[in-house]
């Protein structure tokens, strides 16, 4: 798999630094159960907009539960642990927990929650700035 990521937002309080990179990354995920499954990744950039901030280097892991049509036969419940480190970043910590409802229509899954945040600006070019934010999401599985 390739990514690239790219500049497109402006802040007031923020410094937008140019931070598009593109990287190679390597993924494993296992099913441990019906219900449980988790995830590795390991990403190496080989191409910057900025050699002298960013860092070639990224890892990350996460373990996922689901058990369908556990709420009235037509919802049931999810939640994941997603954690991310960035050589950029000094190989800081970010976490990201999700928490609710899933419904699955036609293999399509459609999730229903909240998600806590911290760390890492999930923005490129805002990268050096730390975030925290508890939100409500919809999510749609295709």
């Amino acid at each position: 798999m390739i990514s690239a990521a790219s500049t497109s937002l402006t802040a007031a309080s923020r410094k937008i630094i140019l931070a598009g990179m593109v990287s190679m990354v390597f993924y494993l995920m296992c099913l441990y159960s019906p219900h449980w499954q988790s995830y590795g990744e390991v990403g190496w950039a080989y191409d910057f907009n900025n050699n002298v901030l960013q860092k070639q280097l990224r890892a990350k892991a996460g373990i996922q539960y689901e058990k369908l049509r556990d709420v009235f036969k037509a919802f049931g419940l999810y939640s994941a642990l997603d954690i991310s480190s960035y050589e950029e970043s000094c190989w800081d910590i970010n976490t990201l927990f999700q928490l609710g409802l899933i419904s699955v229509n036609n293999e399509r899954s459609w999730r229903f929650g909240i998600e806590y945040y911290d760390r890492r600006s999930s923005l490129g070019e805002f990268f050096q700035d730390k975030e925290r934010y508890l939100g409500l999401g919809l999510w749609i599985d295709i």
